[in-house]
């Protein structure tokens, strides 16, 4: 789901390809003053012949995360926050366990995938950690297909956030017969410099 933690710091990407020439530097120059970000919406998950949707609260910084994940009817399954190592897990019941983050986004979404990743793909942009290469950019020099760490990953609508940020409203990873769909319908940024909430 498109959850997802990292302690990677925010950056333009480095070029890996003759495509990534045509990338935007400003927009990405944009999301590296982001300190603070929150999301509020949904992921659609099919795996095989299996197929289930969550809604997702996630608050991210280089040092913290904070999730929320809603059932269908909007009641709230579980909460978690930490870091990219370890998150401390409390369900609807009260019960609490401490997890590894990345056996927590397993077992939530059915797929291995690193922390790190998520939290730069999310933003619409490539993990800086991992060899990647860019098949399609829009005419603001956006990603809109990447492909990186064996996933396909897709942009298709993007949106003006606060401060004139632009931010992915859809994305789709697919690896296989896997396909991850992530609808987000609001986000918060706080940049570096302001006074942000959990930083």
């Amino acid at each position: 789901m498109a959850l997802m933690l990292n302690a990677c710091s925010l950056q333009a990407p480095a070029p890996d390809s003759v495509a990534d020439i045509a990338l935007s530097q400003s927009h990405y120059d944009s999301l590296a003053s982001v300190k603070v970000w929150s999301l509020r919406g949904k992921l659609a998950i099919r795996n095989g012949d299996q197929s289930w949707q969550v809604g997702l609260r996630w608050q991210h910084s280089d040092t913290r995360d904070l999730m929320q994940v809603f059932d269908l009817l909007g009641r709230q399954a579980l909460d978690a926050q930490g870091d990219r190592h370890h998150l401390q897990i409390r369900d609807s019941r009260g019960n609490r366990q401490r997890v590894a983050t990345a056996d927590f986004i397993e077992e939530l979404i059915g797929q291995a995938v690193p922390p790190a990743s998520l939290s730069a793909w999310v933003l619409g942009q490539r993990w800086p950690q991992a060899e990647s290469q860019i098949l399609a950019v829009d005419d603001k020099g956006r990603i809109v297909r990447m492909r990186q760490l064996g996933w396909t990953v897709h942009y298709s609508e993007y949106r003006q956030q606060a401060y004139d940020i632009i931010l992915p409203k859809r994305i789709v990873c697919e690896r296989g017969d896997f396909r991850l769909t992530a609808l987000i319908h609001d986000w918060q940024v706080c940049l570096a410099g302001d006074e942000c909430p959990h930083a």
